[in-house]
C-alpha cells in the first residue's frame, strides 16, 4: 500500500493508516457508520474502504461485494471525514435502490406467476 493511504477492510475490521492522520474520535466514528452499513448489506459481503491522499485533496472509494451485489462509490474533497461521509451515503442509497428492485420484483413474481423479472409470460 502506498503512503498516503488508508485502508479498513470488513468484516476482519482492519485499519490501516497511512500517512493519513484521523483522529481517533473520527476512527470510531467511522467505525460505527461502517458497523451500521455492514448490517444493510447482504450476508455475506466484503466491505472494502480505501482513501488516498493527493496534494490538495483525500480521493475516498469504498466498495461493497456479495454474491448478488456488488457496488463501488469514489468521492473526493479536502477533509477525510468528509469524504467518507459522502461515500456511506452514496452507498445507502445505491443498497435502497438494490433492495427495491430486488425485492419487488420477488413481491410480483408472488403476487402473479405470470411476471417474469418484469415481463409478462404470455
Amino acid at each position: 500500500m502506498k503512503e498516503g493511504t488508508f485502508s479498513l477492510r470488513m468484516p476482519e475490521k482492519l485499519i490501516n493508516y497511512c500517512g493519513i492522520k484521523i483522529d481517533q474520535k473520527v476512527a470510531q466514528q467511522m467505525q460505527r457508520r461502517l458497523d451500521s452499513l455492514s448490517e444493510k448489506c447482504p450476508y455475506p459481503c466484503d466491505i472494502n474502504l480505501v482513501f488516498e491522499k493527493r496534494e490538495s485533496c483525500f480521493i475516498g472509494k469504498l466498495e461493497i461485494k456479495a454474491a448478488a451485489l456488488k457496488i463501488c462509490s469514489r468521492k473526493i474533497s479536502h477533509i477525510p471525514y468528509q469524504v467518507f461521509s459522502l461515500l456511506v451515503d452514496d452507498i445507502e442509497n445505491q443498497l435502497l435502490d438494490w433492495k427495491r428492485q430486488r425485492f419487488s420484483n420477488e413481491l410480483e413474481m408472488s403476487l402473479n406467476p405470470s411476471f417474469s423479472y418484469g415481463r409478462q409470460v404470455r
